[in-house]
């Protein structure tokens, strides 16, 4: 199994365009390249949400000689069939911040998304008194992250705040103009909306619809992380709480996971390496 560094060539492939948060997991990774494998070669790809972007993305990387892939899989049955001759090539695969449970990865390494869920039903409970009409803007129902995001969310608010009500659930593809238009329309289907809950990205669009609003209204809005773009609404205070997940920590850690295995068969130790995440509110942004 073990690989000279300077063969090892690691593909990376992301399902998402322009979007800090996926600039700071690649940086994470390039950052552990560069302090432990300075010879190995990063090949980066990215698509938009789409199933078949992904798939033909998947089937032109496998053909590159690859000693290991980082992905971010869409949870779909083309896609596991796509990641088969991977494994048959012996090419290890590190799931990042969204899962594939029932492929043959070598490991995950993300946050709880589960947990985050239910933490973010709590804080609307705390924010909004348990009370209202609620509506989620989601990255895709495909992201097996965001899909655990809304379960714990719904969980929670059905076990703990029965009277805080989800209108509607939509998807935004985390674009920033798409999720500006839906959430334009949610407010006009819903003018009575309480609390909006923002799975992934989109938010700055999302937020800018807020802020635009002919006549104000008190909407408390639980977010995902924190970038240049969405700290101007939490100092505004249009974004009430963000979860602030650790992107270039974990893609440190999935990149060096995928090397110790390449270098020196080294199987981790778990299969799910998962990291906590930080509530961050108005007062506690420079």
């Amino acid at each position: 199994m073990a690989e000279n560094k300077k063969n090892t060539k690691i593909g990376v492939l992301f399902s998402n365009k322009d979007n800090p948060f996926y600039e700071s997991l690649l940086q994470g990774i390039r950052d552990y390249a560069a302090a432990s494998f300075p010879d190995c070669e990063i090949i980066y790809e990215q698509t938009a949400f789409s199933v078949e972007a992904q798939c033909k993305k998947l089937q032109e990387m496998c053909k590159l000689n690859l000693s290991g892939l980082i992905l971010t899989p869409i949870d779909n049955p083309e896609v596991l069939e796509n990641m088969v001759p991977y494994y048959d090539k012996n090419i290890p695969i590190v799931t990042l911040n969204t899962d594939l449970p029932r492929s043959r990865r070598l490991a995950f390494v993300g946050s709880d998304n589960y947990k985050c869920g239910r933490a973010s039903g709590e804080l609307l409970k705390l924010i909004t008194g348990g009370k209202g009409e609620v509506a989620v803007v989601t990255g895709s129902r495909d992201f097996i992250a965001h899909e655990k995001r809304i379960s714990g969310f719904k969980d929670y608010l059905k076990e703990n705040a029965p009277k805080l009500v989800i209108e509607d659930i939509i998807e935004c593809k985390n674009d920033d103009y798409t999720a500006y238009d839906l959430t334009n329309r949610l407010l006009l289907t819903y003018p009575t909306l309480t609390a909006m809950y923002f799975t992934a990205g989109g938010v700055v669009g999302a937020c800018k619809a807020l802020d635009q609003m002919t006549v104000p209204k008190n909407i408390s809005v639980v977010a995902f992380d924190v970038t240049e773009r969405t700290k101007e609404y939490l100092k505004k205070g249009i974004i009430t709480a963000a979860l602030v997940q650790n992107p270039n920590e974990q893609g440190q850690k999935a990149m060096e996971i995928l090397c110790d295995y390449i270098s020196k068969g080294k199987t981790p130790k778990t299969d799910q390496v998962v990291f906590p995440v930080t509530v961050i509110l108005k007062e506690m942004v420079s």
